[in-house]
């Protein structure tokens, strides 16, 4: 049976070679540029950049059997520049960063991960304890950003061939503010090992895919907080199984497409259905809270699920929802039709141009009220 549930991460070779074909730098010719240094392999060019420095890419690269390696003892920017960095889903074949890495393309004029280079895999997965992320950023003191950039780990649009984006290990932390992922399991997902050992993401812009499943998973310990960017998957936009999860932000868009298969194996997002959020609780308490965005599920898919073996505390207090989600309104909310007709939450009295639709007085939510207000939200909203 797959496993998708990130394995403990193994330690990766710190040397690196480039494998001579066609479309790659040939043997001895530059491949990376720090300064005015130029150097024949990015390993090379990450051990020899200063503390701060800024690696630019020249050629296309092959480092899917060896691997990068970024040391605790720095924090760098990867300017991928338009070329290719072809990686591996396996323990030696990825991106570990231990330190700080800030990725981004210079030819992605405009953030969104288009029409420039690309970090990429073509290795299906194959189980744990080779199924890992194309990047991985490990321990308590490491962090990523990603600014702009393509990070491309799809198998075949396959559910059993798929693979994963970015993943945090260990308290490792992870920023997004533009550019894409798309994975054909999880563009950013955490490990579900780590029960104590918080992970700090915030997503803040830019485009996370899944072709398959879920675009982000949460099994892991922390915090996630989303005030931008759009996420959507087949399956879903964000499952959570331990942690806190933030959701706000006009430009924030979450989506279930409803047409995902999350699989049956007895790990992972295996066996959830599909939802824009779904707050599953199987590893540990979540505590969700949502005050803006608009979260959107098509087909059979439902906008916020939750299903828990530990607790799961759920609270909107505002957001734009295709369904709804009436009953994890706080008391004192308003559920209200704004100018533009789309469905908005508000915890205030309403103001010039909404019609209130519902409000939330500690009714019961299967009380033949709330029945009668869940029918106008489904007239009113889209």
């Amino acid at each position: 049976m797959k496993r998708k549930f990130f394995a403990a991460f193994l330690s990766l070779c710190m040397v690196m070679s480039l494998v001579p074909m066609t479309a790659l730098a040939a043997e001895g010719d530059s491949v990376a540029q720090v300064g005015n240094e130029k150097y024949t392999s990015l390993a090379d060019a990450v051990s020899n950049a200063a503390d701060g420095a800024t690696i630019q890419m020249l050629a296309n690269v092959d480092i899917s059997t060896t691997g990068l390696m970024i040391p605790a003892t720095k924090s760098l920017t990867l300017d991928i520049n338009g070329k290719e960095i072809k990686a591996a889903n396996t323990a030696t074949g990825r991106i570990v960063v231990y330190g700080h890495l800030t990725i981004k393309d210079s030819t992605d004029t405009n953030q969104d991960g288009a029409d420039c280079g690309k970090i990429y895999t073509e290795t299906d997965y194959t189980g744990s304890p080779t199924g890992y992320s194309v990047i991985g950023i490990v321990g308590e003191n490491a962090s990523a950003t990603m600014e702009s950039g393509y990070i491309y780990a799809v198998r075949d649009d396959a559910s059993d061939k798929g693979q994963f984006g970015v993943g945090v290990d260990q308290g490792g932390d992870f920023t997004m503010t533009g550019g894409k992922i798309e994975a054909g399991w999880y563009a950013v997902a955490g490990n579900g090992n780590n029960k104590t050992q918080d992970s700090v993401i915030n997503i803040q812009g830019g485009t996370l895919v899944s072709t398959a499943d879920y675009a982000v998973y949460l099994p892991q310990s922390g915090t996630t907080t989303i005030t931008g960017g759009t996420i959507y998957g087949e399956a879903g936009g964000v499952s959570i199984q331990r942690g806190t999860l933030n959701i706000s932000g006009e430009d924030t868009l979450i989506t279930s497409r409803g047409t995902g298969d999350t699989g049956d194996w007895d790990d992972g997002t295996g066996g959830q259905g599909c939802a824009a959020v779904n707050v599953n609780a199987s590893y540990g308490d979540c505590d969700v809270n949502i005050s803006g965005g608009t979260l959107t599920a098509a087909n059979s898919a439902i906008v916020l699920a939750t299903g828990a073996t530990h607790r799961a505390d759920v609270s909107v207090t505002g957001g734009t929802f295709s369904g709804d989600v009436t009953k994890y309104f706080p008391e004192g909310a308003f559920l209200t039709q704004d100018t533009t007709g789309t469905g908005a939450v508000t915890p205030r009295a309403p103001g010039d141009g909404e019609t209130v639709i519902a409000e939330v007085n500690s009714v019961p939510y299967n009380s033949t009220k709330m029945r009668s207000m869940q029918r106008k939200m489904e007239i009113l909203l889209y």
